[in-house]
């Protein structure tokens, strides 16, 4: 769409900005930061399925930034995820899309951090997901986690002769009581014809991975996060590195 049209939609989403944000940013410096980060996850293309190839899925995060002024960022980023060396990567600065700034008005021209008017993809997603933090900001007995939550990734292999290892898979062993060789038949699943491993068990096997899949079946659509600091948005989590943080468009202040 050039940017010299301006769709109704457009002139709506500045005036859904205008109540819901500007009015409202006087007061937010006053009161500081929300503590909180609303995590949420996109699939592109048909969403039928909850077990969705990585390739496909985008993770976005809103959440409050305040600068050594004093001045308040609402930031929302959306990340990818990729294959890496003995797991994957949910975020991090080289797989991220977009980094911007919901408290800077949305203008026809805009650059930067700043959201344009007539996008009709991330500008709606950031003002929901900036409702429902304000929304459990206002309400402490709404349901929070005091730490990200990831799907469970499960992949399929170019091989089938393969066995499990980690301590995530000794676990297993142990507490089912089975030996190794079977413990890995044991826990398979099938999917399109092929057999499906959970990723903390093979990950090992990393250069004999041909596709991971992320299983959103029990996972909530969004989640709010409890921010008792920036690394609740940063970390590991058995053969996943997530860093819904750091961002190459954005310094943070310390």
């Amino acid at each position: 769409m050039p940017e010299s049209v301006l769709t109704p939609s457009a002139f709506s989403m500045s005036a859904v900005w205008r109540q819901q944000v500007g009015s409202h940013l006087r007061r937010r410096r006053h009161r500081g930061p929300r503590n909180l980060a609303v995590v949420t996850y996109v699939v592109r293309g048909n969403a039928t399925n909850k077990l969705i190839d990585i390739r496909r899925l985008t993770v976005c995060v809103l959440h409050d930034e305040f600068d050594q002024a004093g001045a308040p960022s609402i930031r929302f980023a959306a990340y990818r995820l990729d294959q890496i060396a003995l797991g994957i990567t949910v975020g991090g600065p080289d797989q991220i899309l977009l980094d911007k700034d919901l408290a800077l008005a949305p203008r026809r021209r805009a650059y930067g951090r700043r959201f344009a008017r007539w996008d009709q993809r991330w500008l709606p997603l950031a003002l929901r997901m900036d409702q429902w933090l304000e929304r459990h900001a206002r309400h402490p007995y709404f349901p929070r986690s005091t730490e990200l939550r990831l799907p469970k990734f499960w992949v399929s292999l170019t091989t089938t002769h393969i066995t499990g290892d980690g301590p995530e898979f000794a676990r297993f062993c142990q507490d089912f009581g089975l030996p190794a060789e079977v413990a890995l038949i044991t826990c398979g699943r099938r999917y399109r014809g092929q057999v499906l491993y959970p990723l903390e068990f093979v990950s090992h096997a990393w250069r004999q991975i041909c596709t991971v899949y992320a299983d959103l079946k029990h996972l909530f659509q969004r989640q709010v996060v409890q921010l008792d600091g920036p690394s609740r948005l940063a970390g590991f989590q058995g053969a996943c590195q997530y860093d819904l943080l750091n961002s190459p468009f954005w310094r943070r202040a310390d």
